[in-house]
Formats: C-alpha cells, structure tokens, sequence
C-alpha cells in the first residue's frame, strides 16, 4: 500500500513507479463499444493523470507524473500515453 511505502522510505526517499494509463483513447473507446472499461485483469485500479497525482499527494510531496510509452504520446500525452510514470518523496 501507499502507507507502507512512505512508511519504510527514509525521510526524503523517491518513491517511483507506473500505472497503466486509464483514460488513454483506446480505453474509452473499449468502454464506448462494449461498457467494459478495461481487461487487464493484473490492475485493481486504473488512474488518469489527474486521479493518479490526487492519490499519491496524499501520501507523498513534489509529485511528478509523466505520460510514455505511445505512438501519438507527443499530440496529447494524457489520452495518448499508456502508462504513467510517477515519482514522489517522503516528507522530510
């Protein structure tokens, strides 16, 4: 959980990962075509940009958050990116 990971971090310690981006195009026009919203069954939530920074502020400070990995990532990176890329720090 969130919780135990700024718990273990020291304090000024980067906390990194990624998600799959949730909202990019090919997700909402899945869920437009067949009300699935996405089956990649290996994620228990799916984050937008905006969903993603408000979770993590509440645990970590300086949040960044990066859209990559896509074809068209450079038009709109939010609706075009696959995944979100993050980084955070513990408190000092």
């Amino acid at each position: 959980s969130l919780s135990e990971a700024r718990r273990v971090l020291r304090p000024g310690g980067k906390f990194v990962g990624s998600v799959p981006n949730g909202t990019r195009l090919r997700n909402r026009l899945t869920f437009l075509t067949t009300g699935v919203v996405d089956v990649d069954r290996t994620h228990l939530r799916f984050f937008s940009v905006e969903s993603l920074g408000a979770t993590l502020a509440q645990y970590f400070v300086d949040v960044s958050i990066q859209p990559v990995a896509g074809r068209f990532v450079g038009i709109s990176p939010p609706l075009f990116a696959n995944c979100l890329l993050f980084k955070g720090y513990r408190a000092i």
